[in-house]
Formats: structure tokens, C-alpha cells, sequence
């Protein structure tokens, strides 16, 4: 059976979901979804990307990200939701900064691929600080990073 990791930022959604689906086929695969625990993110380049997207009420504040019980519970909702569509899925946690982990899991099993599901972060992509280009650098397999909610591809 296939083998993807789905880092992601937040709960997977329905639309994320079906675009799995959609992506993998209708072979079996286990996924293995990855939320990170807090946010490591930079505050001062947080704060330009909101103004950039036009969330300037947002450019003000700072997100802690999830803490330990939100991030696992929203992992774990996602993993049942795939397996609701007919997938094999498990879910797991990981520090603010997951690239590590993540590229301990390639290591690990046997990995097809990362598929990276964030919102937009403009600054970080053109910087090739996010999560898939540094991904991209660090593993041996293909990355796929898209938005989550749509079907835009990032790179």
C-alpha cells in the first residue's frame, strides 16, 4: 500500500478531502496526517503577509497556533475523515517547526510523497521558506505543496 504524508497547517477540510481523493486515486494508501503543535513562525513576516492578502485586522495580532489537545484532536478528525472516504489514515502531532519530523517519517516508512496543504503565505514562497521548499530540500521524494480549500499548486 502507497504511503503519503499530509502536513498540514490546519484541520483538513472537505474540499482538501475530495482533492486527496482525487489526487491518489482510487488505489489504496495510507496517509499519514501531521499538524504541527504552536506556531514558529515569524511575527514581522506574519504581519506583511496579512497586509499583503488584505487581513489587515489580522496584521496586528499574533496566532500561538494549536496547543497540544487542539492539535491532536483536529489530527485526528482529519485522519477519520479519510478514512470515512475509504482511505487508510493515521494522525500525529509535531513540534511548531515539523520539517524534521516529517523528514524522519520519510526516512522511516516507505513514502511516496509529502503533500504540504497550508494557507497562502506569500512572503515565506517567494522567500522559499515554507514548508514545501524546505521540504523539498530536505527529502528524497516529491513534494506537492497546495493551498488548502483549493486547487492551487504552489511552485
Amino acid at each position: 500500500m502507497r504511503t503519503i504524508v499530509v502536513l498540514t497547517e490546519t484541520e483538513l477540510n472537505e474540499h482538501d478531502i475530495t482533492r486527496i481523493g482525487e489526487l491518489y486515486g482510487p488505489d489504496a494508501f495510507h496517509a499519514v496526517v501531521v499538524l504541527p503543535v504552536g506556531d514558529d513562525r515569524n511575527a514581522i513576516t506574519e504581519a506583511v503577509e496579512d497586509v499583503a492578502l488584505g487581513r489587515l485586522d489580522d496584521a496586528l495580532r499574533t496566532d500561538p497556533g494549536l496547543d497540544d489537545s487542539s492539535a491532536a484532536a483536529a489530527a485526528l478528525r482529519s485522519a477519520s475523515a479519510l478514512q470515512s472516504a475509504g482511505w487508510g489514515a493515521e494522525a500525529m502531532t509535531a513540534p511548531a517547526d515539523p520539517i524534521d519530523t516529517v523528514a524522519a517519517l520519510v526516512g522511516e516508512r516507505d513514502v511516496e510523497q509529502v503533500l504540504v496543504l497550508t494557507e497562502p503565505h506569500p512572503v515565506e514562497t517567494t522567500l522559499r521558506r515554507d514548508w514545501g521548499s524546505r521540504l523539498h530540500k530536505k527529502v528524497q521524494v516529491p513534494v506537492l505543496h497546495a493551498i488548502s480549500g483549493t486547487d492551487r499548486v504552489i511552485r
